[in-house]
């Protein structure tokens, strides 16, 4: 996509100020916001952002969007991207204890929480008995944002 056609296309987009707009609504927040990856978000759905390799490693030009759809040939080429990077973060974690990592040694409501596969639950439980998390656990403390001394 050309710079000159992107700024038209922000610029007309950028009239459109109803959030609630089924069509460019969430994309205008993105933009407004300027949020992380708003760039690539907008290459995604209006489409021709540039080359990708396939799973065979061949150089694919995307030219479509998804608001207009992906060629078959387009769609595999994302595919075989995404299923790329899962496997680069898997690689990554694959020496990680990350049960361990994740437990917590202590028994506070956050760490209990952490733990639980419902850990709402957990929650409404401690509050019906008034209890209260001293949030002495580092884990908790990081997770509620305080710093750790």
């Amino acid at each position: 996509m050309s710079q000159i056609y992107k700024e038209e296309l922000i610029a007309t987009l950028n009239q459109f100020t109803d959030q609630d707009d089924d069509d460019v609504g969430t994309f205008n927040t993105f933009r407004q916001t300027a949020t992380r990856g708003s760039d690539a978000q907008f290459a995604l759905y209006f489409g021709e952002h540039g080359n990708i390799k396939d799973a065979n490693g061949e150089s694919i030009h995307i030219r479509h969007g998804y608001i207009e759809g992906l060629t078959i040939r387009e769609t595999m080429a994302h595919c075989a991207r995404s299923r790329a990077a899962i496997s680069g973060v898997n690689q990554e974690m694959a020496g990680l204890d990350v049960e361990r990592a994740l437990s917590g040694r202590s028994f506070g409501v956050i760490t209990r929480a952490r733990r639980s596969d419902r850990p709402g639950v957990v929650f409404a439980r401690a509050a019906a008995r008034g209890e209260v998390d001293p949030l002495k656990d580092v884990d908790a403390r990081i997770l509620c944002g305080l710093p750790v001394s």
